[in-house]
């Protein structure tokens, strides 16, 4: 189990990276449907509103 338990952190981990280079905030919460819930960082808001 351990090691399930570190593979799936470094997968997080390499996940919340690629998806940061996009804007992307990943988080551990999940919605109604069981899906887990991301959202476009302020940098990234302000740079879709504004950098246009």
């Amino acid at each position: 189990m351990k090691n399930k338990d570190k593979e799936e952190a470094a997968n997080w981990a390499k996940a919340r990276r690629q998806a940061e280079q996009s804007g992307i905030v990943l988080t551990h919460r999940r919605d109604k449907n069981g899906d887990y819930v991301c959202y476009l960082s302020a940098k990234a808001r302000r740079s879709l509103l504004f950098g246009l």
